[in-house]
């Protein structure tokens, strides 16, 4: 169940696939911001979305690499949000880090 509120990071300095927590959106207006960082050579992502906390529905797959972060609006009402790491390329880590990892995070318009 989730009791997280955003803004906040859906993912946070994660190295293993799966999915993070989700959040409570249900107060939010129908559109935010979503970035990414990620310190390895490169990582795949989803935005997955939920009107029950229970069945989840990919939105949006992105890929993040060292190079670069990125950024991305979303629109539309979503109660739940959550993201699922779906690859990380940990073979190069930068910036002297022993490990790969990857952070997501999610803001809002909050109503």
């Amino acid at each position: 169940m989730a009791t997280r509120k955003p803004p906040g990071y859906l993912l946070r300095l994660v190295s293993a696939t799966g999915a993070g927590e989700s959040f409570d959106c249900t107060a939010a207006r129908s559109e935010g911001l979503l970035g990414w960082s990620c310190s390895a050579a490169s990582a795949i992502f989803s935005v997955q979305v939920s009107h029950d906390d229970n069945t989840w529905g990919t939105i949006e797959t992105y890929t993040a690499s060292a190079t670069q972060t990125g950024s991305a609006q979303l629109t539309g009402y979503y109660p739940y949000v959550r993201a699922n790491v779906l690859y990380v390329n940990a073979a190069t880590a930068v910036s002297g880090s022993a490990t790969a990892t990857l952070s997501v995070y999610w803001a809002p318009v909050l109503g």
